[in-house]
């Protein structure tokens, strides 16, 4: 099971995001506050929501007004990672 969830680790586009663009990090502040998202990313991926005694009950889109400037983001944001907008 836990060889499972590292597999599943090492192919999470998330996280291999986080870890390639982390080599723009240069002040020790920034490297910790990396560090630390790193480490919340990893303990909900392998853990699960479960594993703190939390349950997804719903999930609401989010409310904006897209504008030129965001909408192509957005609709990248509600294809291809599945975010709820309601716009």
């Amino acid at each position: 099971m836990f060889k499972e969830r590292i597999t599943r680790w090492r192919e999470d586009s998330l996280l291999r995001r986080v870890v390639r663009n982390s080599s723009y990090l240069f002040s020790s502040n920034a490297v910790s506050a990396a560090l630390g998202l790193l480490q919340q990313i990893l303990a909900t991926r392998l853990i699960g929501v479960d594993g703190y005694g939390l349950e997804i009950v719903e999930r609401v889109p989010l409310i904006t007004s897209p504008n030129d400037e965001n909408r192509s983001y957005l609709d990248v944001k509600r294809d291809k990672l599945g975010h709820l907008f309601a716009h």
